[in-house]
C-alpha cells in the first residue's frame, strides 16, 4: 500500500522532470488509497457468470428432481388404486 508521503513525494518528482500539468494528469490516472478494494467491471463479470453456472447447474437438479417427483405420483397413484381394489374385495367379500 502507498502512503499519502510517498504520493507526495512522487507527485514532486514528477513536477520536477515533467511539470506541473502532466504530473497533475499522471496522478489522476493513477488510483488513490483504498482503491484495491473497488471491484472492476471484468471482476462483475467474472462473478455473474460463476452465479449463472451455479444456477444453470442447480436448475439442471430441479429439473431432475421434479422429473423423479412425476414418476412417483404415478406409482403412489398406482398404489392407491390397488388399495381402492383390496379394500373393495374385503367388503364384498365379507357381505
Amino acid at each position: 500500500m502507498v502512503s499519502d508521503a510517498q504520493r507526495l513525494d512522487l507527485y514532486t518528482g514528477l513536477v520536477e522532470g515533467l511539470g506541473q500539468g502532466r504530473a497533475d494528469v499522471l496522478m489522476q490516472l493513477l488510483p488513490g488509497a483504498g482503491w484495491a478494494d473497488l471491484a472492476r467491471r471484468s471482476d462483475l463479470d467474472m462473478l455473474r457468470a460463476e452465479i449463472d453456472a451455479k444456477l444453470g447447474a442447480f436448475d439442471a437438479k430441479l429439473g431432475a428432481f421434479e422429473g423423479n417427483l412425476g414418476r412417483l405420483e404415478g406409482r403412489l397413484y398406482a398404489a392407491m388404486a390397488a388399495q381402492i381394489v383390496v379394500v373393495a374385495g374385503l367388503v364384498s367379500a365379507l357381505r
